[in-house]
Parts: C-alpha cells; structure tokens; sequence
C-alpha cells in the first residue's frame, strides 16, 4: 500500500507567486517542506507559469524603458535579441611624422 502524500505547507497559487517574483525551486522547497524534486514534480505547471510571468513582466518593464527613449536598453536589447555587437576597436593611427632620426656625433678626446 502506497504511503499517503505529506501536506505541504503552500498552495499551489502561492509556488506560482513566488516563482513570478524569481524564487529559486531550492527556496520554495524550503518554504513548502519538501525536496526540490517532490517541489518540481507536483507545482510543474505552477513553476512554469510563475516563470513566464516574471520573464513578461521583465519584457514590459524593458520596452517601456526602450519607448521613453533609453539609448542603454537599446544597445543592450539590440546585442541580445539581434546579435548585434560594437565594432572592435581600430588599430591605433600614427599621430604625426614617425620617422626616427639617428645622430652618430662622435665625441673626439682632445
């Protein structure tokens, strides 16, 4: 006969909040009272859902900083969504006349 399931101690609407707000599986285990993956095999969904809100959630603040004009968020979304990246910098130009003059002035002994 199988052993009945210990109850825990969060719902599963309270695993997806804090999945939403960035809890580690670890913590949220902690805070339920069962291992990580008793934690992940029962609130599957729950983590999964809490984890596309917070990533939407992360989106909407980024573009909104991206519509008021942000040149950071910009260059930062365009290197990670498009793979931009800054130019390598450019071997150092000579800056004015680079000839090397060589003086032999012998000192005679009197």
């Amino acid at each position: 006969m199988a052993r009945p399931r210990k109850p825990l101690r969060l719902t599963p609407d309270q695993v997806q909040h804090l999945a939403s707000i960035g809890v580690s599986d670890e913590d949220i285990a902690v805070l339920a009272g069962c291992s990580e993956r008793t934690l992940q095999t029962r609130f599957r969904t729950q983590l999964t859902e809490g984890r596309a809100q917070k990533r939407i959630r992360l989106l909407a603040a980024m573009t909104k900083r991206l519509e008021a004009g942000s040149d950071r968020m910009l260059i930062w979304l365009s290197q990670q969504w498009l793979g931009m990246r800054p130019a390598a910098p450019r071997a150092a130009e000579p800056a004015g006349d680079m000839t090397i003059r060589i003086v032999d002035d012998a000192i005679s002994d009197p």
